[in-house]
């Protein structure tokens, strides 16, 4: 840490007006001035606005009204002009003091032009609020003095909630920059700071539209899922752009932090993860070497049932003016790969395994009730952190000093210990234990027999198709014309008295085969999709 708050910034041999504008207008590169202000084309304007940020400008036109003096401006390139700079300082950042550009309107927002949310105040802390939906997404941030939360939420199309959010707090940058003719003579920049990162999906899945899939045919069992599941499936991957934000040195306000803000997410079913992490991540550059420093404490709590991942694209940078010195690039967050296993058994107990990437509580849900099928997942969940020091916009950049950085990976950082293998019935084996089965004997299977058993159990049928529900086997002294059909729902589907089925509208119900007796029956479930 620094102590000392210097600042000194050497310019070329030029002139510089200092102005006091009316209005600005800097969407269109426009400063109102009074009419007694003395300016021309090529001079170069500075002022200080209502945030202590100073700006620096190049005069392109001038337009003299009655009252006022009408420039158009744009920014100069402060790396031809500046000889040398000498910045040292440790702050940490208030979050209300800063400028805030809203990166999906484009919007530039001060303090004074927020409002604090009417639903919600917090005693004695002033609150600042933005809110955008876009896309079926709900987007919204606020910031106190201490930080920035930002939230990403969505009501899924085939039932799930989403809900993402991020919390950056206790921003500290440490500075100590000295150039002199565009050679870094001693260059340090450090932040520090901590982040809380949230994934929740909670999925509903419609087993009342789709189906009952325990009694699907077993050989085609994969296939049945993904067909039907593929397309039904909230699937979410996206990148939300956020705001970005500059803080000025406390006393020096030409010179400023900045931090841009991006959140990136992919889920694929139900997941719960929360990501506490303290960061503190920057480069000193000595004797024309940078050292890359970078020091992280991280904590998670996680509960994963489908591939997904959270990722915050950080972009910290340190600027005198608009003349980028440096920048930090930061990809953080956690991912988690899960894939699903289906042990099949046959009536012998002899079983096959079938491996699906689709979400282990979606499997488990459709095979529920079908002791032919087990289930069990593979989890790899692990730590990501990606750092850039000095992109090519950077002074530092471009003389050379950058680096690209994988720090955390899932070579190097599993998310939690425990959580990297093997899941059966939601806990943690260290193998998976199905296998074969013990065969029953003769006398069991003959008992078994004694049943209605149809050659399929499921029926997948087009609006107006018909197809002939086959019965394979009945008890003993029955006949066929002993069985009675019923069927739950009479507008998806209809059954006559030989079995002929007719899908009637997309949905699914239930087909029961009794005796008449009633002491036999048997369920089969009609799928019905459109033409």
């Amino acid at each position: 840490e620094f102590n000392q708050n210097e600042l000194d910034i050497e310019f070329n041999d030029i002139d510089i007006t200092k102005v006091e504008p009316i209005k600005e207008d800097l969407d269109n590169n426009t400063l109102y001035l009074p009419s007694s202000t003395n300016v021309s084309k090529d001079d170069y304007v500075a002022y200080e606005d209502e945030n202590h940020l100073e700006h620096l400008y190049v005069v392109d036109d001038v337009k003299k009204e009655e009252d006022t003096i009408e420039i158009k401006v744009r920014e100069p390139n402060l790396e031809n002009i500046i000889s040398s700079i000498d910045i040292e300082d440790s702050f940490e950042v208030n979050f209300l003091d800063a400028q805030v550009k809203d990166l999906i309107d484009q919007s530039y927002i001060t303090s004074s032009s927020y409002t604090e949310p009417s639903s919600i105040r917090f005693m004695s802390i002033s609150s600042l609020n933005k809110a955008h939906d876009i896309n079926g997404y709900h987007v919204e941030y606020r910031m106190t003095s201490s930080g920035l939360y930002a939230e990403v939420s969505k009501q899924g199309k085939f039932g799930s909630n989403l809900y993402a959010t991020f919390l950056l707090n206790g921003v500290k940058p440490n500075v100590k920059w000295k150039m002199n003719e565009g050679r870094i003579e001693e260059g340090y920049f450090r932040v520090d700071f901590s982040t809380v990162e949230k994934l929740g999906v909670k999925s509903s899945y419609s087993f009342d539209k789709y189906g009952d899939f325990s009694s699907f045919n077993l050989n085609n069992l994969k296939g049945s899922f993904e067909k039907l599941f593929t397309n039904q499936q909230d699937v979410e991957n996206i990148t939300v752009p956020i705001c970005e934000i500059q803080f000025p040195f406390p006393n020096m306000p030409i010179a400023s932090i900045t931090v841009q803000l991006n959140l990136k997410i992919y889920v694929s079913g139900q997941v719960e993860l929360v990501l506490s992490q303290d960061h503190s991540v920057g480069m000193e550059i000595r004797n024309n070497n940078m050292r890359p420093i970078h020091s992280i404490n991280h904590d998670a709590k996680a509960s994963i049932q489908a591939t997904s991942s959270i990722l915050s694209n950080l972009l910290f940078g340190l600027k005198a003016g608009n003349y980028l010195l440096a920048d930090i690039g930061l990809e953080g967050g956690a991912k988690a790969n899960l894939d699903s296993e289906l042990h099949i058994y046959d009536s012998d107990n002899h079983h096959q395994v079938v491996k699906t990437d689709l979400p282990i509580d979606l499997v488990e849900n459709a095979t529920k009730g079908n002791g032919d099928i087990l289930t069990c997942s593979n989890v790899k969940a692990y730590w990501i952190l990606n750092a850039l020091f000095n992109s090519s916009n950077s002074a530092a950049g471009r003389l050379g000093f950058s680096a690209n950085i994988s720090i955390l990976n899932e070579n190097n950082s599993s998310l939690i210990p425990e959580l990297s293998s093997h899941y059966e019935n939601g806990m943690m084996v260290a193998k998976c234990t199905r296998g074969e089965r013990q065969h029953y004997s003769q006398d069991k299977k003959i008992l078994d027999s004694n049943l209605i058993r149809l050659e399929n159990y499921h029926l997948i049928l087009k609006e107006g198709q018909s197809k002939l529900l086959k019965i394979k086997d009945i008890p003993s002294l029955y006949q066929f014309n002993d069985l009675q059909y019923s069927i739950k729902d009479p507008k998806i589907a209809s059954i006559d008295s030989l079995g002929n089925v007719i899908g009637n509208e997309e949905g699914s119900t239930i087909i029961t085969i009794k005796t008449k007796d009633n002491k036999y029956e048997m369920d089969c479930t009609v799928i019905v999709t459109k033409t």
